[in-house]
């Protein structure tokens, strides 16, 4: 299973934007493999095949991220460590900026103090040969 790219989950599009406009993202960690490469048909087929599988086929899994309004700064904090790193490493003043525009940018998505995001994933297999 991979993530869906930024243009399909709106929490991969929002997050590293707000993080870009309001802080920075060049936060001296070291590099991580690309985040999306297996949400790539591609790439998820050539190493399917590489891995000995065939008839590589594809599914998008509908999911929902829900969390709690007054917890948006907590929850990403925690729920994802790279995340988590690059919001540590921001000056005090960008965390607020940063709190503050993710809270308007989660509205949208939001209601009875929920958040609700779409958070598909894709779902790739195969057949061993």
């Amino acid at each position: 299973m991979s993530r869906c790219p930024p243009e399909v989950s709106p929490l991969f599009r929002i997050v590293p934007a707000v993080v870009s406009a309001h802080g920075t993202l060049d936060v001296g960690l070291p590099p991580a493999p690309p985040m999306f490469r297996f949400a790539d048909e591609t790439e998820s087929t050539n190493a399917m095949h590489a891995a000995g599988f065939m008839g590589v086929a594809f599914s998008e899994v509908p999911a929902l991220l829900e969390f709690a309004v007054d917890e948006l700064t907590d929850y990403f904090r925690h729920a994802f460590v790279r995340t988590t790193m690059v919001l540590d490493r921001q000056t005090p003043e960008a965390r607020v900026r940063i709190k503050q525009e993710l809270r308007r940018q989660f509205a949208p998505f939001a209601a009875e103090g929920m958040v609700r995001l779409p958070l598909p994933a894709l779902v790739v297999s195969g057949i061993r040969r």
